[in-house]
C-alpha cells in the first residue's frame, strides 16, 4: 500500500513499524504520527481504512524533512565539502571511507574491487 509519495509500506506490521520504512521516519516520530491520529499502538495496518490513510498523509505533509528533501540536502552538503575542498570532501570524491576508518585491512568494500595493473 503506498501511502507517501511512491513508498511502498509493508501490509501485515503494525502501523509505527511499516511508517519507519519512509525515509526520515524513525521510532519518535513514528509513536508520534499514531498518537496524533489517535490509533493505539499494536494496530496493524491492513486495518486501516481510507479516513486514517487521509489523515496518516496530512500528518506526513506537514513533516518538513522526509524522503527527497532529505535526500537532496545530504547531497548537497556532500557538494559543499567537495567544492571547498576540504578533507572530507575529498575522501567523498575519491570514494574511501570518510569518518577516519581503518582502509589498510578493512575498507574494502568502500574501495572497491582490486585491480591487477599488468
Amino acid at each position: 500500500m503506498y501511502i507517501y509519495k511512491k513508498v511502498f509500506l509493508p501490509i501485515n506490521k503494525e502501523l509505527r513499524c511499516s511508517l519507519r520504512k519512509i525515509k526520515g521516519i524513525g521510532l519518535y516520530k513514528s509513536n508520534l504520527i499514531a498518537v496524533k491520529i489517535g490509533l493505539g499502538f499494536p494496530f496493524p495496518i491492513n486495518k486501516l481504512n481510507k479516513f486514517f490513510y487521509s489523515l496518516i498523509e496530512e500528518v506526513l505533509n506537514t513533516c518538513t524533512w522526509l524522503e527527497i528533501r532529505l535526500k537532496r540536502d545530504v547531497h548537497t552538503h556532500i557538494k559543499e565539502l567537495i567544492a571547498i575542498n576540504c578533507y572530507r570532501g575529498f575522501r567523498h570524491k575519491s570514494g574511501l571511507p570518510v569518518r577516519g576508518q581503518r582502509t589498510r585491512t578493512n575498507a574494502s568494500t568502500q574501495k572497491g574491487k582490486k585491480r591487477l595493473f599488468l
